[in-house]
């Protein structure tokens, strides 16, 4: 398959799935939704903590950016936040058990 064709399929691989049966083409269809969803979820992981750090480094900034919050209160802060981050964590691991 070449880079710029439009199909997600070789010809190859074309020619042998029009001659499958219904349950070869049932599995065929149900590995290629599951590869799908893999891929979707390791991509959605990844952006979702591209977002998470960029989310944290506009935290730490506009803490360090608004006056009267010196070092004390900004660890004081993070701490608070990573804690209440790890308790949410907890509730929703056990939300979708």
């Amino acid at each position: 398959m070449s880079k710029n064709s439009p199909y997600l399929i070789t010809r190859e691989q074309y020619k042998r799935i029009k001659k499958y049966d219904h349950a070869q083409m049932d599995s065929w269809i149900r590995n290629f939704a599951k590869n799908l969803n893999e891929d979707s979820n390791e991509s959605n992981s990844k952006i979702m903590k591209e977002i998470e750090n960029i989310h944290n480094l506009s935290i730490l900034q506009a803490l360090e950016n608004t006056k009267g919050i010196g070092e004390k209160i900004r660890v004081n802060f993070l701490n608070n936040y990573n804690v209440a981050l790890i308790e949410h964590t907890k509730i929703k691991s056990n939300d979708n058990n």
